[in-house]
């Protein structure tokens, strides 16, 4: 690397008030206001002797004692004669920069101001800013060209939440950073949620006006467009035109969920619209559908069409179809804008693939998510499918903990060449320090790999502890929030982990107890039982317990934890601790009510069938038995049946076509067998069982739990599916609705079905009516040979 000590203020880069009268930059013009943090010198101490003033900045080599120029400025004409990239003076018109090394000499050539403010900021990324040796490096190799065209979105938004604070962080200084930084990273709109209005005592609803003026004049100064997801009650603020009047700037406003038919909401958003235009008459209105069906979503395009003389484009949140049959059905003349989900782990438009149920336990819906490699492959995948056709992207965010996840939407968005690993590393470098970049890296991609697969043997976890810990001296990484929000979730899942086995152990040992009840009698195994149950975790967890809990509490100072996860305002401590893990929580319930029972035989009867399970569904365990949501390694003799797989999560990651491993993670009364299940969502997707190997001459049972939940059932209405078998798709369970209490529901299986050796079960629902997609909710699943008489629980 050639050492260039050079001075950049994130603010000038962004602002093309910098730029000289003579249209050439020169990064002397930005000397004065430099800021970064946490070095050990100041840097204009160091380089303004050598500054000269003038087209070409000479610095001084703070390690060789030697003399770099740095070059940038605005060329209206193609620059010719690079050696390292062709440039096309037609395309270079449109916006452009290009930034490389000749020799000693960082060139930097822009088109116009805008474009020379993207270059500058993408030279931020590229440099090597070490903030202990006080240097700034860039690659020998450097050659970046970018161009308008090489943007694979145009629009590349991302959603501030306004539930907690105002500027969504306690102050707009840290608004305005967070948003500078996020502008580094190619981000062009912001878009603000969840707008808290007010009550007058004439039940008036009233805008907070200040609030909303104060984010778009921000957004104004930095330069980024503003967008509003604006709910249509609050186009019935007494304040509206005020409010409206106020805003500096306006680019875009979303209206959700409009009805698919046209009708009240489609009225009341046309007049808001045109109030809003009224006072911004460039500001564009985006709708989304409300469809449950691709029949309705139909009717909804129609709508818009009816609709077009004031709605501009569409966005698309979850709807009943697949994103590349969205795109193919939407009217042309309209933007499309999707509207990805960043920030949640589960019940989400982009769930974690295979998460581990004890996760969705303890870190819930909205977590700190790291997902980096995951962003990317939505960023490839939907790039392949909707480049020609979509204009860009407004993400959906509740908070900040998905910082890592925005970046890399909004950088590959930009510059679809960029790698993951590119981007990663370039977070790494830009937020931490080069000295930190390889530590860094290895942690983002290591906290998503803490996810991946069982959590009791994923040896990533322990990895990804022992490098983020090995950092924690560096006091100035201890006082940045995205280091410590990092450090907490290693810390977090490291303790999950010890948590896990040793509550497994706990079980383990508990249930061989009870498999020797008839020695040791029924009240004597539930005693031994019930005390290793009671047994208090070793010092050291507790105190490693302590110390995330104290880190927990920096953030709190530094940040706020609810800045960082608006609906996860205590970062999960709570869940930590207390949510189940085990089926230990499950025996301990249980234990108690088998010693109400009257005999010793009933008493050794129930719990036989708790340490028998789930092979005593099928005596002697002869048969298949599939628990499809579980990550583990089935602990029975039994056989398992094979899950359709569908597309793949890979090519699928919104899981239309493909089965998704979900978890019923509020339910401690149960056990765990029966809080992860295996899901279908596509509006014409079913999930097929399917069996081999079946003796020709033996009649079958199938047996089955639909997972439920009294809570959805109260929201949702309940799932409505039906079970067919064979070929022929013989009826076996008329549609109808799962039971809630979960139980086992059996059903003769008829022998002919079975005479080829084989077997498939599907369920399926009959149509799709309500917005909520999943159906077809299976915990578990056995089949038996008849005359294996089954039990019931």
């Amino acid at each position: 690397v050639v050492v260039v000590v050079v001075l950049l203020c994130f603010t000038s880069l962004l602002s093309s008030s910098q730029a000289k009268q003579n249209d050439f930059i020169t990064l002397n013009s930005l000397v004065e206001t430099w800021d970064v943090p946490d070095l050990k010198y100041n840097p204009v101490d160091v380089i303004s002797s050598s500054l000269v003033r003038a087209d070409e900045a000479k610095v001084q080599d703070a390690n060789q004692n030697g003399s770099t120029k740095v070059v940038f400025r605005i060329a209206e004409s193609a620059p010719v004669n690079i050696t390292c990239e062709t440039i096309d003076s037609k395309t270079w018109k449109l916006g452009a920069y290009i930034l490389f090394m000749d020799g000693d000499i960082l060139f930097g050539f822009a088109s116009d101001k805008e474009y020379a403010s993207k270059g500058l900021a993408r030279l931020v990324r590229e440099l090597y800013i070490n903030r202990e040796s006080g240097t700034i490096s860039v690659s020998k190799e450097l050659c970046v060209y970018y161009q308008y065209s090489t943007a694979l979105w145009q629009m590349r938004g991302h959603q501030y939440t306004s539930a907690h604070h105002p500027a969504m962080f306690r102050t707009w200084k840290e608004f305005d950073d967070f948003t500078h930084d996020l502008v580094m990273f190619g981000m062009n709109q912001v878009e603000l949620a969840h707008i808290e209005t007010k009550t007058t005592a004439t039940s008036e609803t009233l805008l907070p006006l200040e609030m909303i003026k104060n984010f778009t004049t921000h957004l104004h100064d930095i330069g980024v467009n503003v967008s509003f997801w604006w709910p249509l009650q609050l186009c019935d603020a007494a304040n509206l035109n005020e409010t409206f009047k106020a805003m500096a700037k306006v680019d875009a406003f979303y209206h959700e969920g409009l009805s698919s038919t046209g009708g009240s909401d489609w009225n009341a958003s046309a007049q808001c619209g045109s109030i809003l235009r009224s006072f911004h008459p460039s500001a564009q209105l985006y709708v989304s559908d409300g469809a449950s069906n691709s029949s309705q979503l139909k009717e909804f395009f129609d709508t818009v069409m009816n609709n077009k003389e004031h709605v501009d484009g569409i966005a698309m949140h979850q709807t009943p179809v697949p994103i590349k049959d969205f795109v193919r059905m939407a009217p042309d003349g309209f933007k499309l804008r999707q509207y990805p989900d960043l920030c949640h782990a589960l019940h989400a438009q982009f769930p974690v693939p295979s998460w581990d149920w004890r996760w969705a336990s303890t870190h819930g819906r909205n977590p700190i998510i790291v997902t980096p490699r995951h962003a990317a492959d939505l960023v490839t995948l939907y790039g392949n499918i909707t480049s020609m056709k979509m204009f860009g992207f407004g993400s959906y965010s509740e908070g900040v903990g998905d910082d890592v996840n925005k970046a890399v939407w909004s950088a590959m968005a930009e510059d679809p060449r960029l790698s993951v690993e590119d981007v990663v590393r370039q977070y790494a470098r830009y937020h931490f320090g080069a000295e930190y970049e390889d530590a860094m890296t290895s942690v983002m991609f290591g906290l998503e790999k803490n996810w991946v697969g069982d959590v009791l043997v994923n040896k990533d976890i322990i990895v990804t502890f022992q490098t983020i810990k090995n950092l924690t001296q560096d006091e100035s990484l201890t006082k940045n929030w995205r280091f410590m929000m990092m450090w907490y979730r290693a810390m977090y899942d490291a303790y999950i982990q010890q948590r896990s086995r040793f509550e497994d152990d706990q079980y383990n040992h508990a249930m061989s107890i009870l498999k020797n009840a008839t020695a040791l009698g029924a009240a004597k195994a539930i005693e031994l039982s019930e005390k290793v149950l009671q047994q208090e975790k070793p010092k050291d967890m507790q105190d490693f317990k302590a110390k995330i809990e104290e880190v927990a509490e920096t953030i709190a100072k530094i940040v706020g934890s609810e800045v960082l996860c608006s609906q996860e305002i205590d970062l999960s401590i709570a869940a930590m601790e207390g949510a189940p893990l085990s089926d230990c929580d499950y025996l301990a319930l249980e234990l108690p009510k088998i010693l109400l029972l009257k005999t010793e035989l009933e008493k050794l009867n129930a719990i036989n069938s708790i340490v028998r399970y789930p092979e005593d569904e099928c005596r002697q365990g002869m048969g298949w038995y599939n628990n499809f949501g579980s990550l583990e390694t089935q602990k029975t003799t039994m056989q398992e049946a094979q899950l359709g797989s569908g597309e793949g999560w890979q090519h699928d990651p919104a899981f239309y076509n493909t089965p998704l491993i979900a978890n019923g993670y509020d339910l401690p009364s149960i056990q765990s067998s029966r809080q992860v299940y295996v899901q279908a969502h596509g509006e014409n997707q079913s999930l097929t069982i399917s069996y081999y190997n079946l003796s020709k001459t033996t009649q079958y049972n199938f047996s089955i739990v639909f997972y439920t939940n009294e809570k959805d059932i109260e929201h949702h209405g309940g799932e409505l599916n039906q079970l067919t078998i064979g070929e022929d798709n013989m009826v076996l369970q008329p549609l109808f609705s799962p039971p809630s209490p979960m139980k086992i529901l059996t059903y003769v299986v008829p022998r002919e079905i079975t005479e080829s050796g084989e077997l498939t079960v599907t369920c399926s629902q009959q149509s799709q009516t309500r917005r909520s997609f999943a159906h077809c909710s299976i915990a578990e699943a056995w089949l038996c040979p008849v005359h294996m008489k089954q039990t019931k629980l």
